[in-house]
């Protein structure tokens, strides 16, 4: 049990901050929190949106404050998500009785899914940029291999 629990907190940084430790059941938490909201206002959809982009609001600025990851690169995605589901959750008030024109929420459902397509699309050049690191990693440690083996079995 101690080795899974040891295993889940590798990527945290546990000296940095005494919260650091939270970030895991923070994060569950939360994901429970979202899954009962719309159980506990299921007739209330501004309720329910005002809850999520409390919720998303809070998680950021903890996490910005704490800043539980080790590598700069994924507080860094990490950060920009949280931003983005932020900045689209926002979005998401446009399509209740906060506008009631349909012809304004129809244009605003255009850049609304153009939104979601920039989250997609950055998600995809941090994965892209994470492969390409890997990629010269790797080839990095070949080379150094293989100038290994040819350096000691010449002797």
């Amino acid at each position: 049990m101690k080795d899974r629990i040891e295993r889940m907190y590798q990527d945290v940084h546990l000296g940095r901050n005494s919260l650091t430790k939270f970030y895991y059941p923070a994060f569950l938490i939360r994901r429970f929190i979202f899954v009962l909201i719309p159980v506990m206002a299921p007739f209330h959809p501004i309720i329910q949106l005002e809850a999520l982009i409390c919720l998303n609001f809070i998680y950021l600025v903890l996490y910005v404050h704490v800043k539980p990851h080790t590598e700069f690169r994924k507080l860094a995605i990490e950060i920009t998500n949280e931003w983005m589901i932020l900045f689209v959750s926002l979005q998401l008030m446009c399509f209740t009785d906060f506008i009631s024109d349909a012809d304004l929420q129809y244009y605003i459902g255009y850049f609304f899914v153009s939104s979601i397509l920039l989250v997609l699309v950055v998600n995809l050049i941090f994965m892209i940029i994470n492969i390409k690191r890997r990629f010269k990693s790797k080839s990095r440690k070949k080379r150094i291999q293989k100038a290994y083996e040819a350096r000691f079995t010449n002797f």
